[in-house]
């Protein structure tokens, strides 16, 4: 591979990064969200039933192949999703 192709690939990840981060932060303000309609209802702010259904649908979305590294991913989402819930409310 030469130092374009190097460079387009790089170029890509950068794209894709750029629209991850722009996801996450949608995400996070989501969860934001939904942590002030839980406290409204006081509904615990953890719903372990809701974290698996999440990973399993994002497995059925990465496929089998990833499906150790989706878990970890989507487990890590879901931890900073909730302190920041604690973090703004």
């Amino acid at each position: 591979m030469n130092t374009d192709c190097l460079n387009e690939v790089r170029a890509k990840i950068n794209d894709v990064d750029q629209q991850l981060m722009t996801l996450f932060k949608e995400r996070m303000l989501l969860s934001e969200e939904v942590a002030r309609i839980k406290k409204e209802n006081n509904i615990p702010l953890v719903d372990s039933g809701r974290e698996a259904q999440v990973i399993q649908r994002a497995i059925q979305i990465t496929g089998e192949e990833f499906k150790e590294e989706t878990t970890i991913l989507v487990q890590m989402l879901m931890d900073l999703s909730k302190a920041w819930q604690k973090k703004v409310l």
